[in-house]
């Protein structure tokens, strides 16, 4: 089934939360409150730029190409999310889990990764230009092709990582 977004607003004004294999694919969630369990959820090239997924369980949700730039996904699950070609640029992704994940090609420019969890994620070609990854973990993460010029990478474990070179 594939929602809209008024569907999604209805439902989440009732006080439903969990929301599981549906498409919410190329939809405008732009800066709406999405703090609730999306698991298996396809966002594939939907906006939700601005939007709030603070603590939101995103595991092997699909973000292929999602717009989410300076979303705020505060310590969001997201573990197995594929966000390939994603727009992260300036999003809050403090504490998040994307661990093996798939960040190919995605856009983390001016992001906070600040004690994000990214081991054995594939960000092959990712640009985390500026980015925060204090404390972050890549551990076994492959990060071939990856920019990092001026990356914050203070106490940043890249242990077993491919591709990073220091």
């Amino acid at each position: 089934m594939h929602w809209t977004r008024e569907q999604l607003s209805r439902e989440l004004e009732a006080g439903n939360i969990r929301f599981q294999d549906i498409s919410l694919a190329g939809l405008d969630l732009s800066g709406m409150e999405l703090n609730g369990l999306f698991g298996n959820t396809d966002f594939t090239g939907a906006n939700l730029s601005g939007a709030n997924l603070s603590k939101a369980n995103l595991w092997e949700a699909n973000l292929t190409g999602a717009d989410l730039r300076r979303a705020n996904l505060y310590a969001a699950t997201m573990t197995r999310a594929v966000l390939s070609g994603a727009n992260l640029e300036e999003a809050i992704l403090k504490n998040v889990n994307l661990g093996e994940g798939k960040l190919i090609g995605a856009n983390l420019r001016n992001a906070d990764l600040h004690g994000a969890n990214l081991g054995m994620t594939d960000l092959r070609e990712a640009n985390l230009t500026g980015a925060d990854l204090t404390w972050a973990s890549f551990i076994q993460a492959d990060l071939t092709g990856a920019k990092l010029e001026g990356a914050i990478v203070e106490n940043t474990n890249f242990e077993g990582a491919r591709g990073y070179v220091r």
